[in-house]
């Protein structure tokens, strides 16, 4: 796990504001969560959310999909 001083200095947001795309990160999806029509992520602040559909994470940071949930 990350601290939050190298969160904020790798993504250039705070821990918890961290949106789920537009970040300079390898990302991975676990295949389950495309079984959701939607999912809440940060938001770029911490007072902040967003919701996605799963599909365009994948999309817009060419995640890679894996199984990771038990």
């Amino acid at each position: 796990m990350a601290k939050p001083a190298e969160v904020k200095a790798i993504t250039g947001y705070a821990v918890g504001g961290v949106p789920p795309v537009g970040v300079p990160v390898r990302t991975v999806v676990d295949r389950r969560v495309l079984e959701r029509d939607v999912v809440i992520g940060g938001g770029g602040r911490i007072d902040r959310l967003i919701r996605i559909k799963p599909g365009k994470i994948v999309e817009f940071q060419k995640a890679e999909v894996l199984d990771i949930a038990e």
